[in-house]
């Protein structure tokens, strides 16, 4: 037999490079996926932040180690819709004399509050610790301190997160962007478990995460024929 008959014809060899490039772009995809929560791991575990940067425009306090600076944040705070009536009546009009007219009946219902809605009162740099959250800007400044915390709520539609503290009646909270939405909640998240002493749990919830995304990782090699 001619040794060349062994060899892949052209189809077949066109066949298998398609097939390499196919399988190391789901590689390179897969790796993009992974790497951020491999990253965060890694945070979770050996990461205690780092001294408050001087270009944050925030002092400070003994020891406080930042977790974060993000310039181009908003402050949120609840503002009240306009109201309105409901339930009025317009009654009987009554003619009396020469176009004058007497209304009898007539109520001007009950005046419903408008809805409070977060929003957007001023935009500045918001810096995350493992003693608060400080947000600075142009007109206003708000620092939420851990040891005041009562909760906080990630909005599940849009990129901000509410903060309750207890020495403030209303609940207030940062706006950031899409782009930087993983970076700000998972450093918020450990910031917190830092301060209240529960790292090792948070760092055993994100290995969890971390081991079900390696679990469901697609088979991109092929097997024996």
């Amino acid at each position: 037999m001619d040794a060349g008959a062994a060899q892949p014809g052209w189809w077949e060899r066109h066949r298998q490079s398609h097939r390499a490039a196919e399988l190391a772009k789901e590689e390179a995809a897969w790796d993009a996926q992974v790497a951020p929560v491999r990253e965060m791991a890694r945070l979770a575990h050996d990461w205690t932040g780092d001294p408050v940067p001087p270009e944050a425009g925030i002092l400070g306090k003994p020891g406080e180690r930042a977790y974060l600076v993000l310039d181009g944040a908003a402050l949120i705070e609840p503002r009240r819709l306009p109201g309105h009536w409901q339930g009025g009546s317009q009654g009987v009009s009554i003619p009396i004399y020469h176009g004058v007219r007497y209304r009898v009946g007539s109520t001007k219902g009950t005046y419903v509050q408008g809805e409070e809605v977060p929003t957007p009162v001023d935009t500045g740099v918001v810096m995350i610790s493992d003693q608060r959250t400080v947000f600075a800007g142009s007109k206003q400044t708000r620092e939420w301190l851990y040891q005041k915390l009562v909760g906080f709520h990630h909005d599940p539609e849009h990129p901000w997160t509410a903060l309750q503290v207890s020495n403030r009646q209303k609940t207030s909270g940062i706006l950031y962007t899409e782009d930087t939405e993983v970076t700000v909640r998972f450093r918020l998240e450990l910031a917190i478990a830092q301060f209240r002493g529960t790292r090792a749990e948070f760092a055993a919830s994100v290995d969890s995460q971390l081991d079900a995304l390696l679990a469901a990782e697609p088979r991109t090699h092929e097997g024996p024929p």
